[in-house]
């Protein structure tokens, strides 16, 4: 048997071989090492990578149980929608019919009016009484004449007459009535009240203008205007009649 000795070498040929194995042995082992320990990062890494697949699918699982939730509930209200309106529209079908079943046909009935009493309708052409809110006319001006407005179609505006005392409490500008105390028109102003009327004559022919002979209302002429009277007056005890500064009342 041969031995070999290693150029260089320390001792024999057996220890230069045993330490070249022990390297070569090292550096596999070392070798090995790091490869396991990549494996377990490796499997720590794709662990974790599970873990976060599962939880992410959980969560999926989860999001779309609620969403089935959500959209059974919204099924659910549009369903009780529908039915709400098939009711709707059924009661309105049912109300148009009651109604129609109430009216009278329209045909040869005009100029009348519906009546009821209560149970049954129908077309209607006398007037309806005042009584009942009604102005006991068919035609405009004869409903003039039934609420006192005129005395007929062709007569005379009714205005309203009455004494001083029952003036308005409050007045405004343009209200006109008959004074029964001072027996003439009269109208406000918006300051006072002023008699309102022109000259009087026999047979349509006016001639002159009347006036009484005893002040026995307190009267305050317009400012800014002018006044007479044909004389002799008397004004009555605790009666005024004011002027106006500017303004000139003459007596004739």
């Amino acid at each position: 048997m041969g031995i070999y000795r290693g150029a260089g070498g320390t001792g024999d040929a057996t220890t230069d071989i045993e330490v070249s194995i022990l390297a070569a042995l090292s550096v596999s082992a070392q070798t090995a090492a790091n490869q396991a320990s990549t494996s377990a990062s490796n499997a720590t890494t794709q662990a974790s990578n599970a873990s976060t697949s599962a939880t992410s699918a959980a969560t999926s699982a989860s999001s779309a149980s609620t969403s089935a939730g959500i959209a059974t509930t919204q099924a659910s209200t549009a369903s009780a929608s529908a039915t709400s309106a098939n009711t709707s529209a059924t009661n309105a079908a049912n109300s148009a019919t009651l109604a129609a079943s109430f009216t009278p046909s329209q045909t040869g009935n005009a100029g009348k009016f519906l009546t009821t009493n209560g149970t049954a309708t129908n077309w209607n052409s006398t007037p309806l009484a005042i009584t009942n809110g009604g102005t006991n006319a068919t035609t405009a001006a004869a409903a003039l004449v039934s609420l006192g407005v005129q005395t007929s179609a062709t007569g005379s505006e009714i205005v309203s007459s009455g004494t001083t005392g029952q003036r308005d409490g409050s007045p405004a500008a343009g209200y006109f009535r008959f004074n029964t105390t001072n027996v003439q028109f009269e109208g406000y102003n918006g300051t006072a009240w002023a008699g309102v009327g022109g000259a009087s004559g026999g047979g349509g022919n006016p001639i002159m203008y009347e006036n009484d002979s005893v002040v026995s209302v307190n009267y305050t002429m317009t400012a800014g205007k002018n006044a007479s009277s044909t004389g002799p007056l008397t004004i009555n005890s605790g009666i005024a009649v004011t002027v106006p500064s500017g303004s000139t009342w003459v007596i004739l």
